[in-house]
């Protein structure tokens, strides 16, 4: 039996409304009112109204990522190479392989 839920997915950056913007409009959801002036926490609508969906929020760090992310959101889409292209005007990046 599980001792608990996963009721969120919480990401550390130096900049939580431009990371939270970014991903909301790749998911297609809103934000939250951020919390804490300058934001500190910015919450993403859940995109699914299912009562137990798992929210992902945004959490500012005084650090910057100097290592491999730990953390990366899998991303289902239609036509790969259309919603890269999307991506990449939202400001994300093509990795070389």
């Amino acid at each position: 039996m599980a001792i608990g839920r996963l009721g969120g997915i919480q990401i550390d950056c130096i900049d939580p409304m431009v990371v939270a913007r970014f991903w909301a409009a790749v998911l297609g959801t809103e934000l939250q009112e951020p919390l804490g002036d300058p934001p500190q926490y910015v919450n993403l609508g859940r995109w699914n109204e299912a009562p137990d969906a798992v929210m992902v929020a945004f959490q500012r760090v005084p650090e910057r990522k100097v290592v491999k992310n730990r953390v990366h959101l899998d991303v289902e889409v239609q036509d790969v190479e259309s919603a890269t292209a999307h991506i990449e005007t939202l400001g994300g990046s093509r990795l070389a392989t």
